[in-house]
């Protein structure tokens, strides 16, 4: 039996969303507010027994890697056609070589949530995949349960021995603009309970529930980043807000996002929070902006731009599309750019250089996250080049591996 307990840290760096999501960043210790509400029991094993598929989907169209040790992770496949589902397949030896991946859930191919899956993990190898409802695995994946909720879980993040989760307050399938709230559990998602109270006036609703995004940091501080619906051709103002108490209160906070297509954030161990901030993507640039908060959000200091904000230019930060960005330091952080390379800052976001080892030529990044803050993963590249990218130095130098079936 697991002691959930012993006051371990979650040791993750990165904890992914979508693949178009910059996925947040946290060390944390997360306190469970004891008025809170129980959700849902643990689900059936048998709710999600599917037959195994026919082929093998291709390694190079998983849509995440996430890693529990340097070796030990999981990646999230989805195949369409005749059949569509959701597979997850082990790997031990870092993504040299995964097993054959375990079926956890039939979709529709035409179904609007169908493609917003995503995968997380947490130190005690449970597994939870979420987007087009949520299952956990307490078996390594050989398993599956799905659990109820209400609404739409757009993220999962695991932190000091206990679990978090923000999701829509509507039902799912509702497409107009869905009030979130945030949800936590201590016993491997077996069970959820809401937290006291909601950050009221936060929503997300389809198109822009890439651009919702939960941080936890050490001291029990909770952020919830959200963009407003578009109305009327207009979008409003970026916000997030911010819980010092571990979702007992709220405080709505601004953020200099200065660019139409909304604020990716991360939030580092020591609890500085990043916000990246992209605007329209084309013809492989992006206009970006960089700003970084060391009081909760309070206020932020500018720091990298591309384009058009009076601040100094750094030419990197224009190139490729934002893919996701992890904090190892409010002075150090990485930028995955699709159509770009592996961006990293020495320096507070100032300055950002590609990465040696992982250059333009590797192309099509999609994710960076570090397991602790030396060993970290990137992956890219289509088709026979896709790619699994090492660093056990803190993201100094690359080495390449190739995946493969076991």
């Amino acid at each position: 039996m697991r002691d959930r307990a012993d006051g371990r840290e979650s040791t993750a760096l990165g904890s992914l969303g979508h693949m178009r999501r910059v996925a947040s960043a946290a060390i944390a210790a997360a306190i469970v507010v004891a008025s809170l509400l129980v959700l849902t029991p643990f689900a059936s094993k048998s709710a999600a027994t599917v037959r195994q598929p026919g082929a093998l989907p291709q390694l190079s169209q998983m849509n995440q890697l996430v890693m529990v040790t340097p070796s030990v992770g999981y990646a999230l496949l989805e195949t369409y056609g005749a059949t569509c589902g959701i597979w997850v397949a082990g790997t031990t030896n870092g993504g040299a070589t995964f097993h054959s991946p375990e079926h956890v859930q039939r979709v529709d191919c035409n179904d609007q949530n169908t493609g917003s899956e995503a995968i997380a993990v947490d130190t005690f190898g449970d597994i939870f995949v979420y987007g087009n409802g949520l299952f956990v695995s307490q078996d390594g994946g050989g398993s599956w349960s799905r659990i109820p909720m209400n609404g739409n879980v757009l993220q999962v993040v695991s932190q000091g021995g206990r679990e978090w989760l923000v999701e829509t307050a509507c039902g799912l399938g509702t497409r107009g603009p869905c009030p979130l709230r945030v949800a936590v559990s201590s016993n491997g998602g077996k069970t959820w309970s809401f937290t006291a109270s909601r950050p009221t006036g936060a929503t997300s609703s389809p198109g822009v529930e890439d651009r919702t995004y939960m941080l936890i940091a050490s001291d029990d501080t909770v952020y919830v980043f959200s963009q407003p619906p578009v109305i009327n051709g207009s979008t409003r103002d970026q916000a997030t807000w911010v819980s010092p108490d571990g979702g007992s209160s709220w405080h709505v906070r601004g953020v200099p996002c200065r660019g139409p297509v909304g604020t990716d954030a991360a939030i580092a161990p020591s609890g500085a929070v990043w916000s990246v901030c992209g605007g329209e993507p084309g013809a492989g640039q992006q206009g970006k902006t960089v700003d970084v908060s060391y009081n909760e959000g309070q206020t932020w200091r500018a720091t990298g731009a591309c384009s058009g904000t009076g601040r100094h230019e750094d030419g990197a930060l224009c190139s490729g599309y934002a893919q996701s960005v992890v904090a190892l330091s409010g002075d150090n952080a990485f930028l995955a750019a699709d159509r770009g390379c592996l961006m990293v800052t020495r320096d507070g976001g100032w300055r950002w250089t590609c990465s040696g080892g992982i250059s333009n030529g590797a192309g099509y990044l999609v994710q960076v996250m570090f397991v602790n803050l030396d060993d970290g993963i990137a992956t890219g590249g289509y088709g026979t080049g896709f790619r699994i990218y090492h660093t056990s130095n803190g993201g100094r130098s690359w080495t390449a591996v190739k995946p493969h079936w076991s």
